[in-house]
């Protein structure tokens, strides 16, 4: 009997080692995927973004946000504003596909702010446009739950425009700074 035991013991993980095991199915390649930007949310501002499978290894992309922020000036009073932004991407599946995969791509988006406070006699405005090349990966799950991250660098060409009714102010400026994407949502 001991040696019976023993050999189940020895042959047992053995056998089941040999045994193929199939990977996990890939994702049906479902050809939208729209996700929500969670670290946005901390702002608070909504961000949407849209992605459509072109081809197997690319997709083209839009995005939308609006909300609205607050922000303290030099003598430290708060002041809010009505943020709104309009983008674009494409991303190329370096590995993997629309559902899976390291990508590769770049980014347009276009910045709205506007000073929107009655508390003060000053009206502001501000706009933006930034171009980011990115790198990043998709996950999208059997059931369509998807999960994507991208960074990058973006250069950004902003200008904006105060006044009090008796004076104006301008600036313009650029910037570079770094692009981090969280994304949650679905694939369709």
């Amino acid at each position: 009997m001991r040696i019976l035991v023993g050999a189940c013991v020895v042959l047992l993980p053995s056998v089941a080692a040999a045994v193929p095991v199939a990977p996990p199915p890939a994702p049906p390649e479902r050809p939208v995927a729209i996700t929500l930007s969670p670290l946005h949310l901390l702002s608070p501002i909504v961000e949407l973004t849209g992605e459509y499978r072109v081809q197997p290894r690319l997709g083209v992309a839009a995005t939308v946000g609006a909300g609205s922020v607050t922000a303290k000036d030099a003598a430290g009073q708060e002041h809010r504003f009505t943020v709104g932004e309009l983008g674009a991407s494409a991303r190329y599946y370096v590995t993997g596909s629309f559902a899976r995969g390291l990508q590769v791509g770049g980014e347009l988006m276009y910045l709205l702010v506007k000073l929107d406070d009655t508390m003060t006699t000053v009206r502001a405005t501000g706009d933006g446009l930034s171009v980011s090349p990115f790198i990043g990966y998709k996950w999208t799950a059997a059931g369509g739950f998807t999960a994507e991250a991208q960074g990058g660098l973006s250069v950004l060409v902003a200008q904006a425009h105060a006044t009090d009714g008796t004076t104006t102010a301008d600036s313009e400026q650029s910037r570079v700074y770094p692009l981090i994407n969280l994304n949650l949502g679905w694939s369709f």
